[in-house]
């Protein structure tokens, strides 16, 4: 994921509205310094990969 983030170009496949939040989400990457600080890795003792892997639809989230 951090990938997407730190890379410069942009996929062909996206729209404009896919575009514009893309590089909302660099601009603030890069703000938050998350590449050196991955702060939101581990919020409230769940993991991104619990998250990943729970049920969708479950009402658990």
């Amino acid at each position: 994921m951090c990938w997407w983030y730190e890379a410069d170009d942009v996929p062909s496949y996206l729209d404009a509205a896919a575009q514009r939040l893309l590089e909302e989400g660099r601009e603030s990457y890069r703000r938050l310094s998350l590449g050196e600080n991955p702060v939101l890795a581990w919020v409230h003792g769940v993991t991104t990969d619990d998250v990943d892997s729970a049920p969708r639809g479950s009402g658990h989230w």
